[in-house]
């Protein structure tokens, strides 16, 4: 693991699909391990949630930032209007590979 200091955060781009998509398997299969059921965790499938990051990016319904060390992405937060009545933002999903977790990557992309 690097150090926090030398993450660098930026928007994501189409390409950072598959990375983002490996990010988001493994830290919920990480995170909710224990809490969902084994075979739904062991289920998800990497490449359909790259499909769904590469539509997310098609689409361009809300923005993504990704953070970067030594161009591997080990996080990413994912922001857009609220989803309610107000004229809030919403941040909808924010997810660290566990390995940096304690990092300081989190805070960061926040």
């Amino acid at each position: 693991m690097g150090l926090a200091v030398s993450l660098e955060v930026r928007p994501a781009r189409s390409e950072d699909a598959p990375a983002i998509a490996a990010v988001h398997i493994l830290t919920w299969q990480v995170a909710y391990r224990g809490l969902i059921a084994d075979e739904v965790l062991d289920g998800l499938d990497v490449e359909d949630r790259e499909a769904r990051w590469r539509r997310t990016f098609a689409d361009g319904d809300y923005d993504c930032w990704v953070a970067v060390e030594d161009d591997l992405v080990v996080g990413f937060i994912s922001v857009g209007s609220y989803r309610g009545d107000e004229p809030w933002g919403e941040v909808y999903a924010i997810y660290v590979h566990p390995d940096w977790w304690g990092a300081g990557a989190g805070p960061q992309l926040w």
